[in-house]
C-alpha cells in the first residue's frame, strides 16, 4: 500500500500531505473514477469544461473573437462534439504568424504565473507558446498516473537521459558529466528513490559509461536514444543488473525499438504520447501497447476531408487543450498522424489510439563512428533567421545538409551566423550545407523526419 509523504513531523500514517500534494491526490482521485466511467459521462464533463474555456477565449483572446461566433447561438445549452467540429482548425502557421493574438488579455490570477516555451514540434516548424502553472499541475498528475498504471517501484533509482532544460541558455557544449552531482527525488506525492540526469547530447559510449556507474533501476529517455543504447550494450556485452523499467517519451516508439529492448534487456517499455504545446496527450495502456487518450484533452483523428476517423483508420491528429487559459489551443493540428483503436479490453473507457506517427529520428554518427541523439532544438536556429520549416540530413561522417523553408530572404551575414550555430550545435565536427526549398514533405508513411541519417544503421 502506497502512503503519501507527510508534511507534519511525526505524523506518518495517515499522512498529512502538503497543499500541493493534496491537490494532486484530489485530481488523481477524480481521474481514477473517470477512467472507468461510461464514455458519454466523461464526454459530458469535457463539454462543460470546453464551454467554460471557449467563453474565456471568446472574451479575452483576440484570435478567437471571429472563430467563436458559434457561442452566440448556443448560450442556453451545453456544447456538443458536433459544435466543436464547426470551429475552424488551428494550424501551426497560425501559431507562428499570430502568436500575440492567441494570448489571453485577461488571465484569471489562479492560473498565474505563465511560462513561455519554444518547440520545433513534429513538423520542423518552430513556434512559441505560453502555458500556466495549472497546466504544470496537470502534467504532474498525469505523469504520476503513468507510474501508477505501470506499477513502477517508487523506491527505484531513475536515470533520465534527455535534453537539459537550460541547454540553449548557454553556448557551452554538452557536459561530459551528470548535470546534477547531488541526486534528487523523482516522484510527486510519494516517497521515492533518487533521480540522476545526463545530457542526451553526449555520445552513446559516454551514456553507457555513465549508466554503468549509476546502475539505475529505471531508465527514461527518447525512443531512438534507447534503441541506440540497447544496440551498443549488446555489442559491448554490457549488463545493467538492476535495470527493471524502461520509459520513453518525445518521439515515435516503433515496434522495432520495442523488439530490440526485449531482446537485449528482456524488458517492455512504457511510453507517453506528449507534446510541448499541450503536455500529456495519451498514456500507454498498462496491459497493451496502444494508448489511452487522457481526459484533459480532446483528441480528434481526421481524414483528408476533416471527418472523424473510425477504428482502424489513420488520420491527422487535432487537439483541444481543456485547461490552458493563457494561450488556448482549440482544434490545434499538431502535425502528427495516428490510428484510431477499438475500445480497450482492460476496462478503461478512455479513447484508444492504436499507434501514433509523429516525429522520427535516426542517430547522428560522429566522424569517430560514435553515435549521439541529435538533441538540437530547431527553434533555437529559427531565432537567428526567418525560418518556417527545417530538416537536417546527414549524408556522410563529415557532411550534413540542412534544408530550410524561409519566410523571407536570408542575407549572407545571417546565413553565416546560422551555419555557424548549426555546426556548433552538432559538435563542430561537420561541414554544413544549407539548401533552400519551398516545402519539406512527409514520408510516404505519413511521418515527418526532422533529422535523417544516411549513415546510421
Amino acid at each position: 500500500m502506497l502512503t503519501p509523504s507527510s508534511a507534519a513531523t511525526g505524523v506518518i500514517w495517515p499522512a498529512l500531505p502538503n497543499p500541493t500534494h493534496a491537490t494532486i491526490l484530489a485530481m488523481l482521485y477524480q481521474l481514477d473514477q473517470s477512467q472507468w466511467a461510461p464514455r458519454d459521462a466523461v464526454e459530458t464533463r469535457q463539454m462543460v469544461q470546453l464551454t467554460a474555456l471557449l467563453a474565456h477565449a471568446y472574451q479575452s483572446v483576440p484570435f478567437y473573437r471571429d472563430r467563436l461566433q458559434i457561442l452566440l447561438d448556443i448560450r442556453d445549452r451545453l456544447l456538443t462534439y458536433e459544435d466543436l467540429l464547426a470551429i475552424p482548425i488551428l494550424k501551426r502557421r497560425d501559431l507562428q504568424t499570430r502568436s500575440p493574438d492567441l494570448i489571453s488579455t485577461n488571465l484569471p490570477k489562479e492560473h498565474l504565473p505563465t511560462v513561455e516555451s519554444y518547440t520545433s514540434g513534429s513538423t520542423g516548424q518552430p513556434i512559441c507558446f505560453k502555458t500556466t502553472q495549472i497546466k504544470g499541475l496537470f502534467y504532474r498528475v498525469l505523469n504520476l498516473r503513468s507510474h501508477l498504471w505501470h506499477h513502477h517501484d517508487f523506491k527505484a533509482k531513475v536515470a533520465a537521459i534527455k535534453v537539459p532544460r537550460n541547454r540553449w541558455q548557454s553556448a557551452e557544449k554538452p557536459a561530459s558529466a551528470p548535470a546534477k552531482k547531488q541526486p534528487v527525488r523523482w516522484a510527486d506525492v510519494f516517497p521515492s528513490g533518487h533521480l540522476v540526469e545526463f545530457d542526451s547530447g553526449n555520445p552513446i559510449s559516454a551514456q553507457l559509461t555513465w549508466l554503468q556507474h549509476e546502475n539505475p533501476h529505471h531508465l527514461l529517455t527518447y525512443p531512438s536514444n534507447l534503441a541506440a543504447l540497447a544496440k551498443a550494450a549488446r555489442e559491448k556485452d554490457l549488463a545493467f543488473p538492476q535495470l527493471t523499467y524502461l520509459s520513453t517519451f518525445g518521439e515515435v516508439l516503433t515496434p522495432e525499438i520495442r523488439r530490440i529492448c526485449r531482446s537485449v534487456w528482456k524488458l517492455p517499455i512504457a511510453d507517453i504520447y506528449s507534446c510541448q504545446e499541450i503536455g500529456v496527450v495519451a498514456l500507454q495502456c498498462p496491459e497493451h501497447e496502444h494508448y489511452h487518450v487522457q481526459e484533459t484533452v480532446i483528441v480528434e483523428v481526421l481524414d483528408d476531408h476533416d471527418r472523424p476517423c473510425q477504428p482502424g483508420q489513420m488520420g491527422r491528429v487535432v487537439l483541444t487543450d481543456l485547461h490552458n487559459y493563457a494561450m488556448p489551443l482549440i482544434r490545434y493540428e499538431i502535425g502528427d498522424y495516428a490510428e484510431v483503436g477499438e475500445q480497450c479490453s482492460c476496462g478503461r473507457t478512455l479513447p484508444v489510439l492504436k499507434q501514433v506517427l509523429g516525429r522520427t529520428r535516426n542517430m547522428l554518427v560522429l566522424p569517430s563512428g560514435d553515435k549521439l541523439w541529435p538533441s538540437f532544438i530547431l527553434s533555437h536556429w529559427a531565432k537567428l533567421a526567418p525560418i518556417r520549416q527545417i530538416q537536417v540530413i546527414q549524408h556522410s561522417h563529415t557532411d550534413v545538409e540542412v534544408k530550410v523553408v524561409p519566410t523571407a530572404d536570408i542575407s549572407e551575414t545571417v546565413e553565416t551566423q546560422l551555419r555557424d550555430a548549426i555546426a556548433h550545435d552538432l559538435g563542430g565536427q561537420f561541414h554544413i550545407q544549407l539548401t533552400y526549398t519551398d516545402d519539406i514533405p512527409r514520408s510516404k508513411s505519413g511521418k515527418y523526419e526532422d533529422f535523417i541519417s544516411k549513415v546510421a544503421h
